[in-house]
C-alpha cells in the first residue's frame, strides 16, 4: 500500500480493502478527493490525497445498479439537496487519472434514437422523462417523450431503450474479476458525455466530426477568443486589457455555452467567410479582409492600459507633489506650456471621459502632473533668500 508515493505497509486482501475503502468514502467517512487505485498486474494499492490532482465527477454503480434514482432529481429541482448532498450520499463519485484505469465507464445510460418508435417524431433529452430511474436489476430503459406533431400539438409516449451498462449474472462478473484482476463490469456512467471534452473543448461546435488535431486546435482558439473578459471590467485595474467592442454570440451552440454562461459574455463575431483562391494573396495563413467591413468596426477591439503615478516622500523630508506644474507657489524648472496641462484639473489628474492623443514628434503626452524638489541641496546654490523651486517631473 503507497500513500501519496512513500510505502506505507502491507495487506493481505486488496479487493477488500479497496472496496471497504470506496464503502467509507461514498458515506462521506473519507473525504471525496482521496483516490484509490489498485493495481493487480503489480499487486500494488495507490492512495493519493495530495493536491494538484484534476477530478470529475461521475455516477455510481453499485452491483450494475444506478445509485441515482428519481427522488434525487426531484430534491434537486426543489432545491432540497445540493451537489455536495449527492457526493456525501455516494450518487457520485470523484474520480482522478490514476483511480480511473481500473474503471468502465459507460458514457451514457442508452441511447436516445432520432425519432419516436410511435408517432416517429423527432426527440430532444429535454423533453425525455427517465420513469424507471433508481430501480434494481432493471434491463431496459423506460422513457416518457413529448413530441411535437405536425398540427402543432404536443402529445406524450412511452416506450423502452436497452441500457447501456446492463450485463447479465453480475455475481459471476464480480467472482471472476476477483480470480483474474480484469475489469469486465461497469462501474460508472457519465455524467454527460460532454464532460469528457473539458470545458474549452466542449466549446467547439460537433466536435465528434472533426479530426483530433482540429478539435485541439478549435480548444486554443476558445481560450484565445477576444471578448469581454469579466463582467466588472469597468472596476478592474488590469495592468493590460483587450476587449472586443462588438461581441456576437455564435450562430452554432453548444450545451456547454448555455451551462458555462458563455452566452452571456461570447468571444469573437460571425464573419462571412468566402473559401477561394484569390489572386495568390491569400496563399497559406494570409487572409483578405474586406475594407468596408474593416472600417464597419469588424473584429476591432479596444486595449485598456493601466498607469501608475506614485507620490514619493524624500529622507531630508521633501515629497513630490501631483498638481498641475506652475500653479502652486514655488517655481518650476522644465514647465512645459500651459496648453500641456489644459486637460488636467487642479489635483494633476486628467478630466474623466477626456480624450488624450498621443504626439507625433519626440515629446509625450502629460497624463499626470507632478512636481518634485531638487535632487541636491547644492542645486539651490546655498542662497537662502533665493525663491524655492521645483523640477517637473510629470507622467
Amino acid at each position: 500500500v503507497h500513500v501519496n508515493g512513500d510505502l506505507f505497509g502491507l495487506h493481505k486482501d486488496a479487493h477488500r480493502l479497496v472496496a471497504h475503502f470506496k464503502r467509507r468514502r461514498r458515506s462521506g467517512r473519507i473525504r471525496p478527493e482521496v483516490s484509490i487505485r489498485h493495481d493487480a498486474y503489480n499487486r500494488d494499492i495507490f492512495i493519493n490525497t495530495d493536491k494538484g490532482r484534476i477530478l470529475r465527477p461521475l455516477l455510481v454503480l453499485d452491483s450494475g445498479n444506478l445509485v441515482l434514482a428519481t427522488e434525487h432529481l426531484e430534491a434537486l429541482r426543489n432545491r432540497e439537496m445540493t451537489f455536495r448532498d449527492l457526493v456525501n450520499q455516494g450518487v457520485v463519485e470523484w474520480i482522478d487519472a490514476e483511480e480511473e484505469e481500473d474503471l468502465l465507464i459507460a458514457p451514457r445510460p442508452y441511447d436516445l434514437p432520432a425519432v419516436s418508435p410511435r408517432n416517429k417524431r423527432p426527440m430532444i433529452p429535454a423533453n425525455i422523462t427517465w420513469l424507471n430511474l433508481g430501480e434494481e436489476g432493471i434491463e431496459v430503459a423506460k422513457l416518457r417523450a413529448r413530441v411535437q406533431m405536425p398540427n402543432g400539438k404536443w402529445v406524450t409516449e412511452t416506450f423502452t431503450v436497452p441500457l447501456n451498462y446492463y450485463q447479465e449474472d453480475t455475481d459471476k462478473l464480480r467472482r471472476k474479476e476477483k480470480k483474474s484482476g480484469d475489469v469486465l463490469l461497469f462501474t460508472h456512467i457519465e455524467i454527460d458525455p460532454q464532460l469528457i471534452l473539458g470545458v474549452c473543448a466542449s466549446l467547439v461546435p460537433y466536435p465528434e466530426h472533426n479530426s483530433t488535431p482540429r478539435v485541439t486546435g478549435g480548444t486554443a482558439m476558445v481560450k484565445q477568443a477576444l471578448g469581454l473578459p469579466s463582467s466588472n471590467n469597468r472596476l478592474r485595474p488590469d495592468t493590460r486589457m483587450h476587449a472586443l467592442d462588438y461581441p456576437q454570440r455564435s450562430m452554432v451552440q453548444t450545451q456547454a455555452m448555455e451551462t458555462t454562461n458563455f452566452v452571456q459574455r461570447p468571444g469573437g463575431q460571425n464573419f462571412i467567410v468566402a473559401i477561394m483562391s484569390h489572386h495568390g494573396y491569400n496563399m497559406q495563413d494570409a487572409i483578405i479582409m474586406n475594407r468596408a467591413s474593416v472600417e464597419r468596426a469588424l473584429g476591432r477591439s479596444s486595449f485598456v492600459r493601466t498607469y501608475n503615478a506614485e507620490r514619493k516622500r524624500f529622507p531630508g523630508g521633501q515629497e513630490e507633489e501631483i498638481e498641475v506644474p506652475g500653479t502652486g507657489q514655488d517655481e518650476v524648472k522644465g514647465r512645459k506650456d500651459s496648453a500641456e496641462y489644459s486637460h488636467l484639473e487642479y489635483d494633476g489628474l486628467p478630466y474623466p471621459e477626456t480624450m488624450i492623443t498621443g504626439k507625433h514628434d519626440d515629446e509625450q503626452t502629460v497624463l499626470v502632473g507632478k512636481t518634485s524638489p531638487p535632487r541636491f541641496l547644492e542645486e539651490g546654490h546655498g542662497a537662502f533668500m533665493m525663491g524655492q523651486y521645483r523640477q517637473e517631473s510629470s507622467m
